[in-house]
């Protein structure tokens, strides 16, 4: 046998031959744009994904602003109220001073505002037909537990978006249930029940 071949194979050894075993620059580089390309795709869903959470965190936080005024107002046997600075985003539960305690103060409760690309569009008042959408708004709770009718409408307006979300948190006037969904295009308030 030659002295200089390859005892596992009995071929002559090339010498400064290594063998190796693993990826080409190539394997590795198709594999990472395939890798690319489906996040490509991928990221949109997210974004969308995110959204709609983002979505549903707004109007689910305005809800339960309005139904701590509704459970306050039965509490206390008093009206409360939600006030809404309609410009400013912002958002509270006024608690007046209890007329049978002189130690009571009236009070903001509950401050919120609306994040970033979300605003108030308007507030219908179907009860006396009046849309407001500039200016303090304020929603009424009663002891007994009825409220003001109320239709709030939120604008989701993201980057990019042609045509921006209308979100719609009815107060509904018998028993105060907080009522939130997303309006389609073309839908008004008024035709909401």
């Amino acid at each position: 046998m030659n002295a200089n071949a390859d005892p596992k194979c009995g071929k002559p050894a090339r010498f400064g031959a290594v063998e190796t075993s693993g990826f080409t620059l190539m394997e590795m580089m198709a594999v990472i744009i395939i890798i690319m390309m489906m996040t490509v795709m991928a990221v949109p869903a997210f974004r969308g994904f995110y959204r709609k959470t983002q979505e549903d965190t707004v109007a689910a936080q305005l809800a339960r602003l309005l139904r701590y005024a509704h459970q306050k107002a039965v509490y206390r046997s008093q009206v409360t109220r939600v006030d809404i600075e309609l410009e400013k985003g912002e958002f509270w539960v006024f608690v007046p001073a209890k007329e049978s305690d002189r130690f009571s103060q009236a009070k903001k409760e509950l401050e919120s505002v609306l994040p970033r690309f979300f605003a108030f569009e308007s507030i219908w008042f179907p009860e006396v037909q009046k849309r407001q959408d500039r200016g303090r708004v304020s929603v009424h709770f009663f002891p007994d537990g009825s409220a003001e009718e109320a239709r709030i409408v939120l604008l989701s307006e993201q980057a990019g978006d042609f045509q921006p979300k209308r979100i719609l948190v009815f107060v509904r006037p018998n028993t105060g249930k907080i009522v939130t969904r997303v309006l389609e295009a073309g839908e008004d308030v008024e035709d909401f029940l």
